[in-house]
């Protein structure tokens, strides 16, 4: 009497793993298959060995950094009849982490109209850079490689940019650099016009011109008691009227940012007219002994009267009014 044992089930699978979602270039992948079989169990196996690999007890992991996407593998167990089992198994690998910057640039201030900006940002992504952006194009551009630079003449004054990377997976990371822009420089004269000398009594008009890389803010001098001047263009010009002597105004002009530029005007008032007699007086004829004689003797000057005086102090005075009269009774003749 003979009995034929065979043997024609399969191993049996103690569980099947779920699906395994990782992601790329920072977790690894690897689980426990477990199977069991009467007869005892063979060799497990893959049908995918490039990407995945599976030793002897069923543990399964990745032969390779797998790249994003789904992975299905076909694992096969048999046992020591060969009666074989199998399972599929997908694991999906996806890219969620955003680029890394390797260093975060400076805050720059520069000089207008004298510096440009150019900076070298770099980042790291595990998945590959994709592109560089900023968010002012028409301001400042930004190459493949990370290399920042302004597009146009910068303005004085604070900008913002916000530099933008990618990975081939359109993750996105971003950081703000500011670039502040000083004006350092005064106005320039363009125009210094000479000192003046004016007569007693009359006025005078001077111009000043500047110009500034930016612009011009205002005109002014330190002197505002002898002088005016328009702030907007630079006309200077007599306040009050002038006395004789020689008058010095500090004339300055500023830019928007409040850079300053003074020069030195000075203004020589002379008086070279002499007085004017009111009337000349008649000549006269008197009595002798019996009529004295005054005239009285009027005149005028810009700049103020100063002293009457005579030649012939014997025989006529004259007062600080130029009351004129004999000084002494005069003898019978024309004097």
């Amino acid at each position: 009497f003979s009995v034929t044992v065979t043997d024609t089930n399969p191993p049996t699978f103690d569980e099947i793993p779920s699906n395994k979602t990782t992601e790329f270039f920072t977790e690894a992948f690897a689980v426990q298959v477990n199977a069991t079989d009467a007869s005892g169990l063979g060799t497990f196996y893959l049908n995918d060995t490039t990407r995945f690999k599976v030793n002897s007890t069923g543990y399964l992991e990745n032969n390779t950094l797998l790249p994003v996407g789904a992975w299905d593998a076909n694992l096969l167990v048999n046992d020591s009849e060969g009666n074989l089992n199998q399972m599929n198994f997908k694991l999906t690998i996806e890219d969620t982490t955003v680029p890394a910057f390797s260093q975060i640039p400076q805050n720059k201030t520069v000089t207008f109209s004298v510096d440009s900006i150019a900076v070298q940002i770099n980042a790291t992504d595990a998945s590959g850079i994709g592109n560089w952006s900023v968010n002012g194009t028409s301001t400042f551009k930004i190459n493949d490689s990370g290399y920042l630079e302004n597009n146009t003449p910068l303005t004085v004054g604070s900008h913002i940019v916000n530099v933008s990377v990618n990975d081939t997976e359109n993750n996105v990371n971003y950081l703000f650099f500011k670039v502040t822009i000083s004006d350092v420089h005064p106005p320039l004269w363009t125009q210094y016009p000479s000192n003046k000398s004016v007569e007693f009594g009359s006025g005078f008009v001077t111009n000043f011109n500047a110009t500034d890389d930016v612009a011009l803010s205002a005109y002014y001098t330190n002197d505002t008691t002898r002088f005016t001047i328009v702030n907007a263009n630079g006309s200077l010009y007599n306040a009050i009227t002038l006395p004789v002597g020689t008058w010095y105004a500090l004339v300055s002009v500023n830019d928007t940012s409040n850079n300053i530029n003074t020069t030195v005007f000075s203004v020589t008032v002379t008086d070279t007219n002499p007085p004017t007699f009111d009337e000349i007086p008649s000549n006269k004829t008197t009595e002798f002994f019996t009529e004295a004689f005054a005239v009285q003797v009027n005149a005028t000057d810009a700049s103020g009267l100063g002293t009457f005086y005579l030649n012939d102090t014997t025989r006529f005075k004259v007062n600080s009014t130029g009351y004129l009269e004999n000084n002494t009774l005069l003898p019978v003749g024309a004097w």
